[in-house]
């Protein structure tokens, strides 16, 4: 499936018992709203914040021939994110005053408590933002943070708010403490863990209702490598995210692509893995929600979102055709079969592993530019390398070395500038192929020959979900920009079903 084709449902039904989460009733199905950052970052005024309310509760467009909202269609939370603070007005260049309360920036926000008041009033339920990124407090201690959160809270529940995300910059870290505080103030709030995918939840623990799986997502532009790589993230949760304590990769960046198929893709990614669906563009842009408006209404697709049988939903299939496998750096270890059996030729100017070689033509279609094994070609130009002091290179300017890709496992091998200084600021390009058959890394690492990929070089990944109702939704993704492929999922012999293309509304 190239990324511009359509994910499908199929047949299947599953149940498990749910752990504990945060128990005030809240986030039972994946929340449904809109957030300002990815739209607007710091650049907001409570005008523009309204505005945007407005927007999520106007019935100006029609869903399937019947005029509705955003809001109508689940999209009923409104959040404002980092901007709100008076930076430096409080206490010792903080902003939070001498009793604990946050200071507004009044001059942005005249009244906190009247957005939100017109929030209520047109159905919307509001969401806030905590221990902010711009200006972030640092270096008090642990009594005035303490002092700081309980005013944090204290104005959430005056102002009326009835969310509140929770970043990860400043000393407000204690996700427990938020949890009691909140639950002591009476007013049954929804808490997001905005820690970057750090202090996940387990089965036993979650004082939350929603947690970032991931780092930022890239937006303004949106970066497809950045949704993609977000999207995988969702695997490791798999196991903890469910109803009240839910996984979530960041905001969608849907309507923020340069492509309607980006778009689609990211909604449909989202969608699959139950994460909370918040929309993070402009809704005052017209012509942006004009064309995204069949997506992101999409009732199907929402509804497969919602949907809770037992399981988020996962990564089922992920494939690179064409390819026998990837190098990959890893700890020495001499009885790793798969660390064996390296050579070079300097006659050929091939990297060779059993049968199969190094190969520089899938670095054209993956970023950053991955290495992978094919069976050995002879007439191959793409698996031609020099290799001459410890350095691999195809053309004498880029150079084989490790991209080890922080939140995402790995490294894997990527071509790079030859001599570029990596963010240790040593140089990473030195392999030494010893008479053993091993490969070694300056960095005293070896490369084994795996069968599984990068997570962001796999050309084709099939995600799936139990649905209710004897159902599952299958959803295919591309990480390759240019070229169709095609993926094969098995049934159990026997099996009868129907497939409904839930884009498209029709069953096929």
């Amino acid at each position: 499936f190239n990324r511009t084709r359509l994910p499908v449902m199929r047949l299947c039904v599953a149940f498990a018992s749910v752990g504990l989460c945060m128990d005030n009733g809240l986030a039972l199905t994946p929340p449904m709203g809109w957030r300002s950052w990815n739209a607007f970052y710091l650049q907001i005024d409570q005008e523009m914040i309204e505005a945007n309310i407005e927007m999520l509760a106007d019935k100006g467009r029609t869903v399937r021939g019947v005029h509705k909202s955003l809001a109508d269609v689940g999209y009923s939370d409104a959040g404002l994110d980092d901007g709100w603070q008076a930076c430096g007005a409080g206490v010792n260049g903080s902003f939070h005053d001498h009793s604990g309360r946050p200071v507004v920036n009044t001059t942005r926000f005249p009244s906190l408590k009247a957005m939100v008041a017109k929030a209520h009033s047109l159905g919307i339920t509001a969401g806030w933002y905590g221990n902010n990124c711009d200006c972030y407090e640092s270096g008090f201690g642990e009594a005035w943070v303490d002092q700081e959160m309980s005013g944090d809270v204290a104005s959430t529940v005056e102002y009326g708010f009835d969310s509140i995300k929770l970043d990860g910059c400043g000393q407000e870290l204690n996700l427990t403490r938020w949890e009691k505080l909140f639950n002591a103030s009476g007013k049954a709030v929804l808490l997001e863990n905005c820690h970057w995918g750090n202090d996940a939840p387990t089965l036993d623990w979650c004082p939350f209702h929603m947690f970032r799986s991931s780092p930022d997502i890239t937006s303004t532009p949106a970066s497809w490598t950045s949704m993609y790589l977000n999207l995988q993230t969702m695997n490791r949760f798999s196991a903890v995210s469910r109803p009240g304590c839910w996984a979530y990769p960041d905001m969608l960046e849907t309507g923020n692509f340069l492509r309607y198929q980006e778009d689609r893709a990211n909604f449909g990614a989202w969608a699959i893995t139950s994460s909370p669906l918040i929309l993070s563009l402009d809704l005052r842009n017209k012509s942006m929600v004009d064309r995204v408006w069949e997506i992101i209404t999409n009732e199907e697709a929402i509804a497969v979102n919602q949907d809770w049988a037992g399981e988020p939903g996962g990564l089922a299939v992920s494939q690179s055709p064409g390819y026998s496998g990837f190098p990959w750096l890893v700890a020495c270890d001499a009885m790793d079969k798969a660390q064996r059996g390296w050579s070079y030729n300097h006659t050929s100017k091939r990297v060779q592993v059993g049968k199969s070689c190094l190969d520089w033509s899938f670095a054209s279609h993956s970023d950053p530019g991955f290495l992978a094994l094919a069976p050995c070609d002879a007439a191959s130009t793409p698996q031609t390398f020099h290799y001459k002091q410890g350095s691999l290179t195809p053309d004498g300017a880029q150079c084989a070395a490790p991209y080890n890709y922080q939140w995402h496992g790995g490294p894997g091998l990527s071509l790079q500038a030859c001599e570029k200084q990596m963010n240790d600021g040593h140089k990473d390009q030195h392999f030494t192929i010893t008479g053993d058959g091993r490969m070694v890394h300056q960095n005293g690492q070896c490369v084994a020959a795996k069968a599984s990929a990068p997570l962001q070089a796999d050309l084709t990944q099939v995600w799936t979900k139990k649905l209710t109702g004897q159902k599952q939704g299958i959803f295919a993704i591309n990480a390759d920009k240019t070229t169709d492929h095609m993926v094969e999922v098995a049934l159990p012999p026997g099996v009868t079903f129907k497939v409904r293309v839930v884009w498209t509304r029709k069953d096929t």
